[in-house]
């Protein structure tokens, strides 16, 4: 059957929209407002975003939600183990590069995170604190108000991603900080 996983962020819901018979239903009840989606078909699970963290469900049990971060009820930054590491208030575009290698644009930290479910950490690999103009190096980098991300391989067969923020579109190459085998 096909199909659609949609974040319904006011009702706290993912629901479920089956294409074929056109009916709705819930498919997750959550106590946070999910903002973003990710599937990890491997796992069969969907991860979700929410203001401060990320959460997940597995597909085959949605009754069962697993929030990964804390919930201290605050917003922050801070890198290290998913179970303790902080995110702003609008962790927004979730992106696997492979099965155990996620892409988070964080809003309001101005920054792009790597979550690897291997380690199960958290790092910063571009952005945090005031976005910069112009041509710098990665670690100086901050972004303008991420929003979204798009994997786009080039002609080369080189990874080439765009990022989506306020008022503009920019440009990450793979460098081998982050790439989309590990």
């Amino acid at each position: 059957k096909q199909s659609l996983i949609i974040a319904d962020h006011e009702n706290q819901r993912l629901r479920n929209l089956n294409i074929t018979s056109r009916f709705v239903s819930a498919f997750a009840n959550l106590t946070k407002k999910p903002l973003g989606l990710a599937l990890r078909p491997a796992h069969n699970e969907v991860y979700f975003s929410y203001p401060g963290g990320l959460g997940r469900v597995n597909i085959r049990s949605p009754h069962f939600v697993e929030y990964l971060t804390p919930d201290f009820g605050t917003y922050g930054h801070s890198d290290g183990l998913l179970s303790q590491a902080l995110f702003s208030n609008m962790p927004i575009t979730l992106l696997f590069l492979s099965p155990n290698v996620m892409l988070v644009t964080d809003y309001d930290n101005h920054a792009l995170r790597v979550i690897n479910f291997v380690t199960d950490t958290v790092s910063t690999i571009c952005g945090r604190g005031t976005p910069t103009a112009g041509e710098v190096s990665i670690k100086e980098c901050a972004l303008r108000r991420p929003q979204s991300l798009l994997l786009k391989e080039g002609k080369n067969g080189k990874k080439r991603m765009m990022i989506g923020m306020a008022g503009s579109v920019g440009y990450l190459k793979f460098t081998g900080m982050v790439s989309p085998s590990h």
